[in-house]
């Protein structure tokens, strides 16, 4: 993985450098402890002390375990022991080479801290005293707080800080970073790290000052001696010099890092001071990972490859290189030997070039340890340099080995894996047991799996194993012989190398290549046994049943027959054995509409007969007939047993059609000729009309069928069916040559009738006077030609057309009025000869005994009351309605 990180700012490079050391807790030999009020980590190797939380100092005091109250507590601490003193362990401040102190401490100040921060001004004095040994205060992710009214900074009082003749001072010291928040610095602060005889080879030697640093007093740098003095400044506006910075101190060996962009400003604010004789540049380094191809776990490791620093800044500067999160996966080497990276060896990667390339360094290598286990391995590349760091990501993968599994035949399990591995098989995650197998399931067998082992990193997952699992043998045939009555054993008749056990239970019972087995009545499982090419076999269930003969009778089903049918074959009878011993048929009944065709005289156990036949007799009349079968056999205790089961015959009558009828016309039916006559209207199209049929029989069909269009211009034969039978209907469809015409008024107020009753006689007879239509002319009309279309009920029945008046009077005798309909009159006209014309009273004329109203009528036997007209309804051509007189 290849990541420019151009000079990205995070922290301190020995703070970052020191990151490590945060998990390394030391509890013996004078160690702070996590759980200490502290909250701070020490380590050994680097003689680092990470203080993350200042002394807990509540309102007025503290524990006196770290001195007294007040603003003085650090200073008390330090200077009132040689030591600092934690819950577990003491670290002598002699000890320390590096210390930090994070911006997480200042959450713990406690009341003398409430206004100022992190730490007064005044506390920075303190830091120094017993800590002649230290080269690094790294306060810069700190922040420092000021005296009510001062600004933050650091005061010529601080006597202590600055080494000089002060004991203890800080003669070795050579890294400072300054805290955040300090706007100004004295003068003389640093004048007088030298060390105690004043010679000039010791001194600080690297200041980093914070981004809110405004103003430098005057001889701030006076006698700081050192061979080459880095100032630090990370403010692109460069801080106020009150004055000349230093009287004898040469700025000609110091270099001033800037921010990039601000040499200038930086050049041009100091033009006119001592400090313009230093060299001003910058550094931004880009580190640069190497790649490494994946591997299978144990193969041969990658060689060691190069790691590039480069140097994009104007000025030369040194780095570490470590590894976040430290880890025992990459180890770094230098022209070839390994580098401890606790002990922060330095390097120095030149500037840019006269002609603008990077400077690099390219020295170091990296490379996987010996020992990697499969995964995906990461860690962080860090090059520190001033207050920067450089961040590239380094990885390797390291792949599962490819499964190589093994099948045992025998116990049915996948074999040869690694000791509770997680795997998958067929894509479906599994694991292996504390034995490196698992069960190989019924779902594999007969199919090629593929087996897959897994890694927390999925990337590192192995590659595909693809196995073939056999299929598992099928089931052996076994036979049974059912126990008997006196000790319910039965046996199993088995091939070789099967293995048997209770349905369920468990062990396996090896039969031991018996091929007999004798068993207690039950049911059991058998199968061919596992070997080691082959999987135990698929299970045959069987039962040993306890001896038994039972007998079902199923008869057959005789579809309806129409009266009159042929001869119909014989249906075999279905005999069942249920039970496990063979039966034998003592006889076999049947009721007397049926005929039998005897059969086999046994049944076999488990086995079916159908050598027995029944059929129902021939010509039996219309009905429906209900026999039985029974059949007699003996059980297993040799008592007698019916089997029994019923049997039916319908024998149905021969099919008709019960209406016909075309557009509301009834057809005559004549069933014993099948045929079908209809008389439809002057003008109706015979060539498209669809029937309403009905049948007498509803399971019984027609066709063509009802409501079908048919052409009638020519007689249509219609089929009827039911069961085995068919009738045939001739249907003839006949023109009405007749015309409806109009001859009697329509207005039936201009009709009269008159009755006369003979009671000896029990007739009654009546006179109806219908008055021509006004447009009628009785010329037109053929002499003799009236008659009635239907006259129900009457005898001596006359129709007569009178000219002399033109009208036309109806004559006749009945017994019951009730049962007399006029349809209507039909006549011939002379004017057009053969044209029969037809006047239809609808509803009919009817005589009922309704109430009288109008005329009344004549009694011819002396009677006060006769039949008159009652009163004369008309619905289309008219009513008349007569009633006998009271």
């Amino acid at each position: 993985m290849k990541c420019k990180c151009d000079g990205i700012k995070r922290r301190s490079a020995l703070f970052m450098a020191l990151l490590a050391a945060i998990a390394l807790m030391i509890t013996a030999g004078g160690a702070f402890a996590a759980d200490t009020p502290y909250k701070s980590t020490w380590d050994e190797t680097t003689k680092t002390l990470i203080i993350k939380d200042i002394l807990p100092m509540a309102e007025g005091g503290v524990d006196t375990d770290y001195g007294t109250a007040a603003s003085s507590d650090l200073k008390n601490l330090m200077e009132s022991s040689d030591s600092f003193i934690g819950a577990k362990g003491i670290i002598s401040p002699g000890q320390i080479e590096q210390l930090v102190i994070t911006e997480e401490a200042a959450p713990g100040a406690g009341q003398a801290y409430k206004d100022k921060g992190f730490f007064t001004y005044e506390d920075m004095a303190y830091i120094a005293v017993n800590m002649s040994s230290l080269k690094t205060l790294d306060l810069g992710d700190a922040t420092v707080g000021a005296k009510s009214g001062d600004k933050p900074g650091i005061s010529t009082n601080l006597s202590n800080f600055t080494g000089g003749t002060s004991s203890p001072t800080m003669n070795d010291l050579e890294f400072l970073s300054l805290p955040k928040g300090m706007a100004f610095i004295s003068g003389d602060v640093f004048s007088g790290f030298v060390n105690s005889s004043g010679a000039s080879d010791k001194g600080l030697s690297h200041i980093v000052f914070p981004e809110t640093l405004a103003a430098i007093g005057k001889d701030a740098f006076k006698g700081t001696l050192a061979t080459s003095l880095r100032l630090e400044f990370k403010s692109e506006t460069p801080p106020v010099l009150s004055g000349d910075i230093a009287d004898s101190y040469n700025f000609s060996n110091t270099t001033l890092v800037v921010p990039d962009g601000a040499k200038d400003a930086y050049k041009n604010a100091y033009s006119n001071n001592p400090i313009a004789s230093a060299t001003t540049g910058s550094v931004t380094l880009t580190a640069y990972a190497p790649t490494f191809a994946p591997i299978t776990d144990g193969d041969t490791l990658p060689s060691p490859k190069q790691i590039t620093v480069e140097n994009s800044g104007d000025t030369s500067t040194t780095f570490t290189v470590m590894l976040n999160p430290d880890n025992e996966v990459f180890k770094v080497y230098d022209k070839g030997v390994s580098l401890d990276l606790k002990k922060r060896p330095s390097f120095t990667v030149e500037a840019k070039d006269s002609s603008g390339a990077n400077g690099e360094y390219k020295d170091l290598t990296i490379g996987p340890k010996d020992g990697i286990k499969a995964g995906l391995h990461r860690a962080t590349l860090e090059v520190n340099y001033n207050q920067d760091t450089a961040e590239d990501i380094v990885e390797f993968l390291v792949r599962e080995k490819t499964p190589k599994s093994d099948i045992s035949y025998l116990t049915e399990r996948l074999i040869g894996l690694d000791v509770s591995g997680r795997y998958t098989v067929g894509a479906k995650p599994v694991s292996a047991d504390s034995r490196g197998t698992m069960p190989i399931s019924d779902d594999w067998m007969g199919h090629t799996v593929d087996i897959v082992k897994l890694n927390a990193a999925a990337e590192a997952n192995s590659a595909k194993q693809a196995i073939d699992i056999p299929a598992r043998p099928g089931a052996p045939k076994v036979e049974m012989i059912p126990g008997n009555t006196s000790d319910d054993k039965g046996k199993l008749i088995v091939p070789a190398g099967v293995e048997y056990r209770v349905e369920g239970a468990t062990p396996w019972i090896d039969a031991n290549d018996k091929k007999e087995i004798t068993l207690q009545n039950g049911k059991y499982e058998v199968r061919l046994k596992s070997t080691y090419s082959a999987f135990a076999s698929a299970i045959t269930k069987v039962e040993i049943a306890k001896a038994a003969i039972t007998l079902n009778i199923e008869t057959p089903i005789f579809a309806p027959k129409t009266v009159g049918y042929s001869e119909i074959p014989f249906h075999a009878i279905k005999i069942s054995n249920t039970g496990n011993l063979e039966a034998i048929i003592d006889g076999v009944t049947h009721t007397a509409e049926f005929e039998l065709k005897s059969g086999n005289g046994s049944v076999p156990a488990g086995g079916e007969d159908y050598s027995w036949e029944v059929r129902p007799k021939k010509d039996l009349p219309v009905g429906e007939y209900k026999g039985s079968i029974e059949v007699k056999y003996k059980d297993a205790n040799s008592k007698d047993v019916t089997a029994k089961d019923s049997v039916t015959f319908n024998v149905l009558a021969a099919p008709t059609i019960s209406t016909f009828k075309i557009n509301g016309v009834a057809g005559s039916i004549n069933d014993a000729e099948g045929t079908i006559s209809l008389k439809l209207p002057n003008g109706t199209d015979r060539t498209q009309l669809s029937p309403e049929i009905a049948l007498t029989d509803a399971d019984s069909t027609v066709s063509p069928k009802s409501g079908e269009p048919q052409d009638f211009t020519n007689p249509v034969v219609y089929t009827v069916k039911a069961g085995d039978a068919e009738k045939k209907y001739t249907v003839t469809v006949t023109i009405d040559p007749r015309v409806e015409g109009r001859l009697v008024d329509d207005n039936p107020n201009e009709w009269t009738a008159s009755s006369t009753e003979n009671k000896e006689a029990g007739t009654f007879s009546f006179v109806i006077t219908l008055p021509l239509a006004g447009d009628v002319n009785t010329s037109d009309i053929k002499p003799g030609s009236l008659k009635l279309e239907a006259a129900l009920g009457l005898i001596d029945t006359k129709v007569e057309l009178k000219d002399a008046d033109k009208t036309i009077v109806i004559t006749g005798t009945t017994y019951d009025l009730a049962k007399v309909e006029i349809r209507g009159l039909i006549y011939e006209l002379i004017s057009k000869p053969g044209v029969t014309v037809y006047q239809k009273f609808d509803p009919a004329v009817k005589f009922s005994d309704i109430p009288k109203s109008g005329s009344t009528g004549k009694n011819s036997g002396g009677c006060d009351a006769g039949f008159g007209i009652a009163s004369l309804l008309i619905a289309g051509a008219g009513v008349i309605a007569l009633r006998k007189s009271r």
